[in-house]
Parts: C-alpha cells; sequence; structure tokens
C-alpha cells in the first residue's frame, strides 16, 4: 500500500493582528516555498582527479504561489493587497492536512498579486511571497 497522501485541505493564514492568524481565502493551488542552497567553487589545482569541488553557500527560504479565489470585497478584503502595500514583511503559516501534520511558518513579503478573470470561469488571483529568513518546519500539535 502506499503513503502518498492527498493534497486536499491545505490552508495559509497571515497574521493579521497580534497572535491572531487569519486564513487567506480559498485556496484553488499552491506551490509551497521550495529551499534552495547556492554552492561556491572551490575548486583548486589538487582537486582530486582534476573535478570540481564544491562549498556550502547561503540558503534560500524559497517563494510561495497560491491561487486563490478572488473574495467578495476584493482582494482588501483578503489581505495580500494590504500585504503588498505596507511594504513590510509578514508571518505566513501554511498548514498541511492531517495525515502530514506539519506546518511552515515563515516571513514573506508579497511579491506579485495577479487577478485573472477568464470569460467563462471563476475569478481568482495569484498570490508571490518571497520568504525572508528561515522558514520553520514543524510537526502540527
Amino acid at each position: 500500500m502506499t503513503g502518498a497522501v492527498h493534497g486536499f485541505g491545505v490552508v495559509v493564514k497571515r497574521l493579521s493582528a497580534p497572535d491572531t492568524y487569519t486564513s487567506m481565502g480559498e485556496l484553488a493551488d499552491i506551490s509551497i516555498p521550495t529551499l534552495t542552497r547556492e554552492v561556491k567553487d572551490a575548486t583548486h589545482h589538487g582537486s582530486p582527479d582534476g573535478y570540481r569541488e564544491y562549498m556550502p553557500a547561503l540558503r534560500d527560504g524559497g517563494e510561495a504561489t497560491l491561487t486563490l479565489h478572488y473574495p467578495v470585497g476584493g482582494l482588501h478584503a483578503a489581505g495580500a493587497m494590504t500585504d503588498f502595500a505596507a511594504n513590510a514583511a509578514n508571518d505566513y503559516q501554511i498548514i498541511m492536512p492531517g495525515a502530514v501534520g506539519e506546518t511552515v511558518d515563515f516571513t514573506g513579503l508579497i511579491t506579485e498579486i495577479s487577478p485573472a478573470s477568464p470569460l467563462d470561469d471563476k475569478m481568482v488571483y495569484t498570490v508571490k511571497i518571497k520568504s525572508s529568513g528561515k522558514p520553520v518546519w514543524a510537526a502540527t500539535a
């Protein structure tokens, strides 16, 4: 039997008041931040067999891409436009479904808001949130 887990049920929240996280709305799709690391070339004239050698450098917390249903009351109702206009980072949480049992907490900057209004489908908007600093992956309580 497989150990795969269905992605249905992910929730994304933003800090809306001290110690209060509020859902960003009806999440249709999400790309969870990809953790990456730079590497620096550390090759030298004595590198074994003439192969390049690398050393680890700075890590990057990645970027979350969310697609949400366009909310009644507009983007200000969802907090996305407010966070974008603030020119400051805010705190966000991605809560995985129960079987996964993980959360990702990170401070981030909204770098893009892209509303779409297709002729024959629901209105949505895509939000990109760039992680600033170290994201914290933890088991849910």
